[in-house]
């Protein structure tokens, strides 16, 4: 993600990342494995935030 915002893109450009996960997973670990994934990308998003900042790059994050 920090390499993607240091991208010379074209004014409204955007960048996509997609979390995927293989099937099946028996509950128990899907729920373990969602959990740390969720963690896992509110640190990726903390940190872009903090990036795009430091260099004056708008950044807008929808998750979904």
């Amino acid at each position: 993600l920090g390499r993607a915002l240091r991208l010379p893109l074209q004014r409204g450009a955007a960048v996509h990342l997609l979390h995927a996960m293989s099937e099946p997973l028996y509950e128990t670990h899907r729920i373990k494995v969602q959990a740390a994934a969720t963690t896992a990308m509110k640190e990726v998003v903390a940190r872009a935030k903090a990036l795009a900042k430091e260099l004056g790059v708008k950044l807008t994050i929808a998750a979904r």
